[in-house]
């Protein structure tokens, strides 16, 4: 018996090859029906029907990963991208968003708290402004992005651990322009690090929304948890040293991505 001339099994499906390149069903070209016109010569081919892949979207993890980080994506660069997010902008907005309560209880000084407050937010936002147009630019000169957000991790824990040990309005201003550093390099490189971690370019838009969660998320929750390490932990000092803990782990977590200097 002729294989060509047994019927594929229901895992099969059958291509009809024409001479000139051209394939049809063989419903389309009435195959076995001899008042069918001459379609020339043909060759039968069987060809495996390509089976749906079970692993995938086996558990709701996976179906998770899938939906936010996509199949062909690096995952382990992209989690640790997200991790060194999150991580760095708890660690920033647990040393930023209690500063006032700090200085009313943690420094005494509650009737000049709010101009105390205002003028360590203006050192703060110049540093950071200076930062990161200055770190920014000097990131793609040398077309390095790892340095520098180990760099403005390092720089955002010792601001913490200043404030943390020594609890003193002049010694927070230095710590308020470190902090301002560390954080303008952080946003204006770790946004560059991203788009080159996360590189298709056809899921682009998904991935950065998935970036801003990291950063809105950690400055959401951050008030509730420093409230509740003040309160129920360790005052004011473990905010801060929670708060450094927190930035230092935003700079290790890099490390395992090594696509990107």
């Amino acid at each position: 018996t002729d294989p060509s001339n047994q019927a594929p099994s229901a895992d099969y499906r059958v291509i009809i090859d024409h001479a000139d390149g051209s394939r049809k069903r063989p419903a389309d070209i009435g195959h076995k029906n001899p008042a069918a016109p001459d379609a020339g010569p043909l060759q039968r081919k069987i060809l495996k029907k390509p089976r749906p892949d079970k692993r995938i979207g086996a558990t709701s993890a996976r179906i998770c990963l899938c939906l936010f980080v996509g199949p062909n994506h690096d995952t382990a660069h992209a989690l640790a991208a997200a991790l060194n997010h999150s991580a760095l902008n708890i660690g920033n907005a647990l040393g930023t968003t209690l500063l006032l309560y700090f200085i009313m209880f943690g420094l005494g000084r509650v009737d000049t708290a709010q101009d105390d407050l205002l003028a360590l937010t203006g050192v703060y936002l110049i540093t950071f402004i200076i930062a990161a147009l200055g770190f920014g630019k000097l990131s793609d000169v040398i077309g390095q992005r790892k340095p520098f957000v180990y760099a403005a991790a390092y720089l955002q824990g010792l601001a913490a651990l200043i404030i943390a040990f020594v609890p003193e309005l002049t010694i927070t201003f230095v710590a308020a322009g470190l902090l301002g550093l560390g954080y303008g390099c952080f946003m204006a490189v770790d946004q560059a690090l991203a788009t080159q971690v996360l590189p298709n370019s056809h899921t682009r838009g998904k991935d950065l929304g998935i970036m801003n969660i990291a950063t809105t998320v950690p400055q959401a929750l951050a008030p509730l948890l420093g409230a509740w390490l003040v309160a129920l932990f360790a005052g004011f000092m473990g905010l801060f040293i929670v708060s450094a803990l927190a930035a230092v782990l935003g700079g290790f977590a890099i490390m395992p991505v090594k696509k990107v200097r």
